[in-house]
């Protein structure tokens, strides 16, 4: 056996920053960012919108840590910061999610009755796979907030959410990381970028966006 085999290597992604392999994902009453693909960022512009972001992760790779680099311009509308993620006040900057593989899939009466982000969701699972849940890892705008974690109330069970970064609301530029606690075998990246609880209006710059897995 080669020896290689015994230890466990560490690939590095950068998630490339194409139109064309990503997707997004539209509620009908809400608007939506003003999205620009660049070749070195992906540029959101977030008018008291949401939209969620979708990269399908074709390798299904057991990521290990996340990493992203960027620049915002504005921010999100909070009298309180603390009460960020209450009901009403549920909007984040960055919400970055990790989409887990797992057994989970839906039955014919349940794809009937589900909300399109569900339906989405579960449709990033291949026929005979099913999925587990959303990993949300987001910045909070107040530093207080930073480690709090919930299953969110609007999930049904299906993501989680832990606050692992600070983002100032004078902050512009910002560089990430987290190390996860076990690697995710991850179907794609879910990122979720909102204002419109908050009818907030700022901009976001994704300079780069990689993730490092287990091989």
């Amino acid at each position: 056996m080669n020896k290689i085999s015994n230890y466990i290597l560490l690939a590095a992604f950068a998630i490339p920053f194409k139109a064309s392999e990503w997707q997004t994902l539209s509620y009908s009453s809400l608007p939506e960012h003003k999205l620009e693909f660049k070749t070195d960022s992906l540029h959101v512009g977030v008018k008291k919108s949401a939209m969620p972001l979708i990269y399908p992760l074709k390798a299904k790779p057991k990521v290990s840590s996340i990493c992203l680099r960027g620049v915002k311009k504005g921010h999100i509308n909070l009298e309180d910061p603390k009460k960020q993620g209450q009901e009403g006040l549920d909007d984040f900057a960055i919400r970055l999610g990790l989409v887990e593989k797992g057994n989970e899939t839906l039955n014919w009466f349940q794809k009937k009755i589900a909300a399109s982000w569900v339906l989405k969701l579960f449709s990033l699972a291949e026929k005979d796979e099913g999925i587990n849940k959303i990993h949300f890892f987001t910045a909070a705008q107040d530093k207080s907030l930073v480690g709090n974690e919930r299953e969110h109330p609007l999930g049904k069970g299906l993501m989680l959410e832990k606050n692992i970064w600070h983002l100032d609301k004078s902050q512009k530029e910002f560089e990430f990381s987290y190390k996860l606690d076990k690697p995710i075998e991850s179907l794609a990246i879910w990122l979720s970028i909102d204002g419109d609880d908050t009818k907030s209006s700022y901009e976001i710059d994704i300079k780069s966006l990689s993730l490092n897995c287990l091989d």
